[in-house]
């Protein structure tokens, strides 16, 4: 699953964080955004 999200844009991977309402997500560099919508799914 890893690898589908990062063919994602950093941006698209930010949209959805934020519907996951995961808190830091503005300061997230890509990989942290991977690992964290990974978490909360």
């Amino acid at each position: 699953m890893r690898r589908q999200r990062s063919n994602l844009s950093r941006s698209a991977l930010y949209d959805r964080a934020q519907a996951l309402h995961i808190p830091g997500r503005s300061k997230m560099a890509k990989a942290d955004l991977i690992d964290a919508i990974q978490k909360a799914s």
